[in-house]
């Protein structure tokens, strides 16, 4: 019984990966990232929209992280892919996915019937956010640190499946 923590910038599949890995183990899933696009639609904002919403409003950050802390606290069997889970959740299992810029803009613009300058410009712009409201909010000046995580996989070659199947490996020697 564990609760896994997946951690990848956009596009290095972490959804994808965390999905399967639920499935594999029988967890339930979460995904922040789907949780904020599913508010951000609730408001009728894009995702653009609602990111520069939320940088305006950091207790509204606050709210959404505390939901993921409780959680980790009331909660087992679970994979959650998040950018801030890990930090929030210190008893997981914290994985990282790395994976080149060229690779997730690649499957960004696949993923979400994009241009290439459209999938940079949006998926930077967010990253800088994060960036800066975490290290405001939390005092993370850097989120992805490896230093942060029990693993570290590299995304850029591997199917979903080989990565669910690489993580099964990391934690069963764990």
């Amino acid at each position: 019984m564990a609760i896994i923590t997946i951690f990848g910038l956009a596009g290095t599949g972490t959804s994808s990966c965390g999905k399967l890995l639920a499935k594999e183990l029988g967890y339930e899933f979460i995904s922040t990232g789907g949780l904020f696009r599913a508010q951000a639609e609730e408001l009728g904002l894009t995702l653009h929209e609602y990111e520069k919403n939320i940088n305006n409003n950091p207790e509204k950050d606050k709210e959404f992280d505390q939901k993921i802390e409780k959680l980790g606290q009331e909660k087992d069997n679970l994979v959650i892919d998040s950018r801030l889970a890990w930090y929030f959740i210190p008893q997981s299992i914290k994985i990282k996915f790395n994976c080149s810029d060229e690779v997730r803009l690649k499957r960004i613009c696949d993923r979400d019937n994009v241009s290439r300058e459209d999938a940079q410009y949006k998926t930077f712009f967010r990253e800088t956010s994060h960036m800066n409201r975490y290290t405001q909010t939390y005092g993370l000046a850097d989120y992805t640190a490896d230093e942060h995580f029990d693993f570290i996989i590299d995304t850029n070659s591997l199917t979903p499946e080989e990565i669910v199947e690489e993580i099964l490996k990391k934690i069963n020697k764990k």
